[in-house]
């Protein structure tokens, strides 16, 4: 049997306060003596300050009987926020944050998602409205205002053709493609469609004459003076699954194509009025476009195993020609997940199969190593990872909702995989999110939640259900190879809530576990014989003391081993560690 190195050999203290955040890459006795091993429901504030993450909010909204959230957007009308939220049924509602009143973006089932296809994309031009791609139509091309959806053919509204609509008078002749006697036509442009008595549907300018005399593609079916509706009209034969706003065009990706629109107009896809339309033949796209995303001046096109950068876009000539820099940034890491990438700062952050990834300038740098383990056991049959941002204890987060296994409990599990910019931990909710969106109003960012029937924001209530876990280091001290004798285990909290904190702690060796029990931060009253007094109120409750200081509880830890740490677990809503140790002896092999 090991003997003590000394009986007068004063103890050692192996312990943790900086709180560097989790790592499971390497096994629990070699990660860095500041480090957790696991940590789930607590996020690192700063030194001496790891504290437990708050629940989920109220539901936003709720999904009708027999149908699923399948996609849903963040987004605002002037300073009014909103959800746009798309049902497996190919339907979409918008649904205004404040009240929660539903607005239909479209009852008609299959208009933007049909079952088993992609799912659909909308992005925000401005505060004016929104830009929805699907390819469950050939017709794949909407814009949205809150009140009305356009569709192919239709007008576009003004604030997405950067026109007003133009109603000049003209006088058209029955079997003939003039129209004369123009009030106005200096601010028509070719390619415009028009509308108005006798103009059958889908006319476009043809040219323009005059300064009273326009021509345009079809002969009039009337004669007489009337009044015109002349303006860019939505796209035919766009569709895609991801766009983005760059420099006032709409960006459009479908398979490998990308489209790009005519600066202010974003129903101009024609590459005569300046708009962009290229299929990539680059040997690195092994499959498609996934998802376009700008950041710092340049728009980035995620492949599925690469990155490319757009730049120096610019738009000139008569007829229009666009021009740009299409440049790669990595040939070789991409990723499968469109809604995992988004902005973080001055960068973008996304996910793939091999880990969490950022873009910074024209660099892709993996920022996840300390997860390997995780990303190994990542299991995507049931949740497709997606991301968003949200403010914990106002620190900037990524979060990332993944299905992997939890090595302390060699448990499959769904959770938020979340990062700091620094320091990576875990989180569950009460409802798990399995699609995660960024609602930012104010430089504020709160994440949102969906697990199909509800919408959520997460991180809003301090929970007294949710589970709080840390399990620290095994400390190896002195040498991984000299046996450890274990006397002592402390937990040094604050409570935040006024209703207490309890932690269990269990002692953890290289030899095994042995559960310590509850050490409370409560105030008890014993009397002269050892015996706890309790203290009821007139209904007969137990009356409890907390107290509001920073307390240090402690316990016996009669483990032995190698390495000795500690597993903290509360369900104690709101409170702070600033401390965890384990007091200890080394003790001799026999030789």
């Amino acid at each position: 049997m090991p003997v003590p190195d000394s009986p007068q050999e004063l103890p050692e203290i192996a312990s943790i306060r900086k709180f560097a955040g989790m790592n499971t890459r390497s096994p629990r006795d070699a990660i860095g003596d500041e480090e957790l091993y696991w940590s789930e429901n607590f996020i690192s504030l700063g030194e001496a300050n790891l504290r437990t993450v708050y629940d989920k909010g109220s539901a936003i909204y709720t999904a009708p009987s027999g149908k699923t959230v399948v996609w849903y957007l963040p987004f605002n009308l002037g300073t009014v926020l909103y959800y746009a939220v798309f049902l497996s049924d190919g339907t979409a509602y918008q649904i205004r944050v404040s009240g929660g009143s539903s607005t239909t973006i479209s009852s008609s089932a299959s208009t933007f998602y049909t079952s088993g296809g992609d799912l659909p994309f909308a992005v925000q031009w401005a505060t004016s409205g929104l830009v929805i791609v699907s390819t469950a139509q050939a017709n794949g091309y909407w814009a949205w205002d809150g009140t009305t959806l356009y569709s192919a053919g239709d007008l576009g509204p003004s604030w997405l053709t950067g026109q007003t609509d133009l109603t000049p008078t003209g006088t058209t002749t029955s079997g003939t493609a003039t129209i004369t006697a123009m009030s106005d036509t200096s601010n028509i442009a070719v390619g415009m469609t028009v509308t108005g008595t006798g103009v059958p549907s889908g006319t476009t300018v043809v040219s323009i004459d005059s300064a009273t005399q326009i021509t345009v593609s079809a002969n009039s079916t009337a004669s007489g003076t009337v009044t015109l509706t002349i303006n860019w009209a939505m796209p035919t034969g766009i569709k895609g699954t991801s766009a983005e706003i760059y420099q006032s065009r709409v960006s459009v990706l479908n398979g490998a194509t990308w489209y790009l629109t005519a600066a202010g107009n974003g129903t101009a896809f024609a590459t005569s009025l300046g708009g962009v339309l290229t299929k990539s033949s680059d040997s690195f796209l092994r499959d498609r476009y996934v998802a376009a995303r700008q950041a710092n001046g340049f728009l980035y096109l995620w492949g599925d195993s690469s990155v490319n950068v757009v730049s120096n876009v610019q738009t000139s000539g008569s007829p229009s020609t666009t021009t740009f820099t299409n440049t790669n940034v990595d040939p070789q890491i991409g990723t499968p997940w469109r809604d995992s990438v988004v902005p973080f700062g001055r960068g973008l952050v996304f996910a793939n199969t091999s880990g969490i990834y950022t873009m910074f300038g024209g660099a892709v740098q993996r920022v996840s190593p300390a997860m390997d383990t995780l990303f190994e056991t990542l299991d995507t049959s049931s949740i497709t990872p997606s991301a968003g941002v949200g403010l914990v204890f106002k620190i900037k987060c990524y979060c990332l909702a993944v299905r992997v296994t939890d090595p302390t409990q060699n448990l499959a599990r769904d959770l938020l995989l979340c990062w700091d910019g620094q320091k990576f931990f875990v989180v569950t909710q009460s409802t798990q999110p399995t699609l995660l969106a960024t609602q930012e109003i104010d430089s504020s960012m709160t994440a949102v939640g969906s697990d199909g029937s509800t919408i959520f924001e997460l991180f809003q209530t301090a929970s007294s259900t949710l589970d709080k876990r840390a399990v620290t280091k095994l400390w190896t001290g002195r040498s991984p190879i000299i046996q450890k004798q274990g006397i002592s285990a402390y937990v040094q909290l604050q409570d935040n809530s006024g209703s207490g904190a309890n932690v269990t702690v269990t002692a953890d060796s290289t030899s095994g576990s042995l559960q310590l029990g509850l050490l409370a931060g409560t105030i008890s009253f014993v009397n002269n014989q050892g015996q706890l007094i309790e203290f009821t109120n007139s209904n007969g409750a137990v009356i409890s003391f907390f107290t509001g200081a920073e307390i240090l509880v402690g316990s016996s830890n009669q483990t032995a081993g190698l390495g000795l740490g500690l597993t903290i677990e509360s369900k104690s809503p709101d409170f702070t560690i600033s401390l965890a140790a384990v007091g200890y002896r080394p003790m001799l092999l026999p030789s």
